[in-house]
């Protein structure tokens, strides 16, 4: 099939206030698609591409011939070019033409008596995701979740997990799809939406945890060389409840050490998660009091603040506090935008987070700095222009470029706690100079002790190996002394620096 490219107007947008990027980061993010409405002639459809950089950003407008308004994940490579896209019933090359064998993806009963033949693009929200083949670098899976129904009584469900691979080798670069529409779990339980991915420490597989309906077991599959199966379940926490299934959206933190889910009725459900063995700890639970609607949810880039948007109210929430608490952010302001309101959020290559909405609207909400504390992060409705009118939909990506600290903000640093002798560091506390609360991610257990300048302890706390928050909300500005001493009895320093700026 020949994809007709009616227009391509490269528009360039204002540079807006990017960081340079780390040479050799990951950059499978880097193309993010748009598009919903009929463009008016050809049956086609008119397309908004965001084109992410290092240092620069741009967008412009295509005319493409399959619709990805609601179900959308693509893939670049390592320069962030496009390599292709999913809608969630297509595999579509670079060009916007159909990729060979690229059809019927999540082909059945719904497919064709409920959904019109897949003619607008598969139905969901988070629920398919491309990934890399860690056995070949020219090889994706694609992991979806089909859809049936049965008609008496009329039930809706998924048919568990599958996979389509793509090899880019094929065509001349354009690449084939080699296998379609592979079952890899069948049970029918688990729940809609909720589909993300992270590395494995090894840094070559991906992990992914999907929950089950009606249940507090969380499913652990694992996509190495021998493709993606189960390896583990886990039951831990509240169960999921009926209203689960479609209602919120899950991510890992850009560090790796965490896992989120949130719906209305079920509340944040916030978790440690370990890179090498999947295991889920530590869960936290926060009720945020709204109506039960579709909701969307995402870290800041310091993994410190998650943000949730629920029809007509962004929350933050700040995961380095011991006690989970929100605080209102913005309220939705319709101005031109008539019955739309707040939806899927998701964070870019920019270091910004970028907001759709549940209905269609000609422009993206962003918060411009997220890492910042409260409206400091400087939330903006309707500030970024599309092209043409987008659906309820935001790509689906996996967790990528883990676990570096400074890559969005270079301003933000760190102190570490050295071993002099091992030649090794201890501990890393950031930021410093610190505002309020400071993180500290330590190899060791032990007790620290902080001092002021005038010699006097102001504070000690216990610390265990791995993540702790050092709190200086109510402390004077300027410098304080650290003490620690780890469990074999070894005394360590270092110093911090308290600031009420921003």
């Amino acid at each position: 099939m020949i994809c007709v490219l009616a227009r391509r107007a490269v528009i360039l947008t204002a540079l807006l206030h990017f960081v340079l990027f780390a040479i050799g980061q990951d950059k499978q993010d880097y193309t993010w698609l748009f598009n919903n409405r009929a463009s008016g002639f050809n049956g086609l459809y008119v397309n908004t591409t965001f084109q992410f950089s290092e240092g620069s950003f741009y967008s412009f407008l295509d005319t493409v011939q399959f619709n990805s308004g609601r179900t959308n994940s693509s893939i670049t490579d390592e320069t962030g070019k496009l390599l292709f896209y999913t809608n969630g019933c297509q595999v579509i090359q670079a060009d916007h033409s159909l990729m060979e064998n690229g059809d019927s993806l999540n082909f059945g009963n719904f497919y064709t008596e409920w959904w019109d033949n897949c003619s607008g693009g598969y139905v969901g929200f988070q629920d398919i995701i491309i990934l890399n083949d860690p056995k070949n670098i020219n090889g994706y899976y694609i992991i979806h979740k089909t859809f049936n129904f049965i008609t008496t009584p009329l039930t809706f469900y998924l048919e568990g997990l599958k996979y389509t691979y793509v090899d880019m080798t094929l065509n001349d670069g354009k690449g084939k799809v080699t296998v379609k529409n592979k079952t890899f779990f069948n049970k029918r339980d688990l729940v809609s939406s909720f589909l993300t991915a992270i590395r494995h420490q090894n840094t070559k597989d991906w992990w992914l945890i999907q929950m089950k309906e009606n249940s507090n077991a969380y499913l652990k599959f694992i996509l190495d060389e021998n493709g993606p199966m189960l390896v583990d379940s886990q039951n831990i926490g509240p169960k999921t409840t009926r209203n689960t299934s479609a209602g919120g959206f899950a991510k890992f933190s850009p560090d790796g050490k965490q896992w989120a889910w949130f719906t209305t009725e079920n509340g944040l459900n916030l978790f440690d998660f370990d890179g090498e063995t999947g295991e889920l700890s530590n869960q936290k639970l926060l009720m945020i009091p709204h109506r039960r609607v579709f909701t969307g949810l995402e870290f800041s880039p310091n993994s410190r603040f998650i943000y949730i948007s629920a029809h007509d109210s962004l929350f933050q929430i700040d995961t380095w506090h011991f006690e989970l608490t929100y605080e209102l952010i913005d309220t939705f302001d319709k101005g031109e935008q008539g019955f739309a309101n707040f939806h899927g959020i998701s964070l870019a290559p920019d270091c910004k987070i970028y907001m759709t909405s549940s209905n269609s609207t000609k422009s993206l909400s962003r918060i411009n700095y997220p890492n910042k504390k409260g409206k400091a992060c400087d939330f903006r409705q309707h500030e970024v222009p599309l092209f043409a009118t987008n659906g309820i939909g935001i790509p689906n990506f996996p967790r990528l470029r883990v676990d570096e600290i400074d890559v969005c903000d270079s301003t933000e640093q760190y102190t570490d706690v050295i071993d002099i002798e091992e030649k090794r560091a201890l501990m890393r506390i950031y930021p410093n100079p610190v505002k309020d609360i400071a993180k500290i991610q330590s190899e060791e257990s032990g007790n620290l002790y902080l001092f002021d300048m005038r010699g006097v302890m102001v504070k000690s706390l216990f610390i265990q190996k791995g993540s702790n928050y050092l709190d200086m909300q109510a402390m004077d500005n300027g410098f304080y002394f650290i003490n620690f001493i780890n469990n074999q009895g070894g005394h360590y320093g270092t110093k911090i620096f308290k600031t009420n700026s921003e």
